[in-house]
């Protein structure tokens, strides 16, 4: 009874932690898929920034160096740090969108890695549970789960007669608790 529950429990266990990683990784795809889009909006509003002034610049042929007046110079200023920004806003995407892609594929592999653990589970599973009831059928004993963690309680069922048993793992060891019900299989 005490490996049945083990082995549950590591099932749960292993399933909540691949549910947890999920979880997380889909945080982080989210998380880049915003950055995205405020990058994507960010270069859309330089773009059109760098045009409309670009546009000023061609209706204003005073273009020259030494004739640019203080208010074109600080636009000129403004256009080129506008077009380095642009630069790293690009770089920085460019980043997120290999994160991005890592994050994924690390995400089809979580998924993929949690459906073979869910099908070895369920395959596991399915012979625990045939060997359960193989075993329940040869001693005809029956476990009743809802004791206490240390107490083993059930009964043996053979040829109509009930034997209920009741042992405590703290006062018996394994060896006496298995040596115990074979005595009273053979007396049914």
């Amino acid at each position: 009874m005490g490996r049945l529950e083990e082995i549950f429990e590591k099932i749960e266990m292993s399933l909540q932690d691949n549910k947890t990683e999920m979880d997380y990784l889909k945080q982080i795809q989210n998380d880049l898929q915003e950055k995205k889009d405020q990058l994507t909006e960010m270069q859309a509003s330089i773009q059109r920034n760098i045009t409309v002034m670009e546009k000023k610049f061609k209706e204003n042929p005073s273009s020259e160096e030494g004739s640019m007046t203080p208010i074109e110079k600080d636009t000129q200023t403004q256009i080129e740090r506008t077009k380095k920004y642009k630069e790293n806003l690009l770089v920085d995407l460019q980043k997120s969108m290999a994160n991005l892609q890592i994050s994924n594929e690390e995400l089809g592999k979580l998924t993929s890695d949690r459906e073979n653990i869910r099908d070895n589970n369920s395959v596991k599973l399915e012979k625990l549970r045939y060997d359960v009831d193989l075993y329940t059928n040869i001693t005809g004993i029956r476990w009743q789960y809802d004791c206490e963690e240390d107490e083993r309680r059930g009964y043996i069922s053979k040829r109509g007669v009930l034997k209920p048993f009741s042992l405590n793992t703290k006062k018996h060891s394994p060896f006496f608790i298995a040596n115990y019900l074979w005595d009273l299989m053979e007396q049914s």
